[in-house]
């Protein structure tokens, strides 16, 4: 009896997975299109940079001595900072 059982519930199993697998193939499963702007657009210049310095040396004086101001130090990353030139140009330099 336990042998027809487990018999039967994969003769089950057979016919739900044939009846299943044509409805999922014939099914529109690709994802719907986006119609918002752009997420992610060509790169905009800015006069902030990100710096990553070796431990020890100290944030600010390096920004003094090229000319740059300390804006703040990243959370994510101690030895990052973002530091500011006066113009574009003076950052790309």
């Amino acid at each position: 009896m336990r042998r027809l059982l487990s018999r039967l519930a994969i003769g089950l199993c057979v016919v739900a997975m044939a009846w299943l697998v044509p409805s999922l193939s014939a099914r529109d499963v690709s994802p719907p299109l986006y119609d918002g702007p752009p997420l992610m657009g060509a790169p905009i210049d800015t006069n902030e940079l990100i710096v990553f310095l070796r431990p020890g040396t100290d944030a600010a004086a390096f920004a003094r001595g090229r000319g740059l101001r300390l804006v703040q130090g990243l959370r994510s990353n101690p030895h990052a900072f973002i530091v500011a030139a006066d113009s574009v140009s003076r950052a790309r330099a």
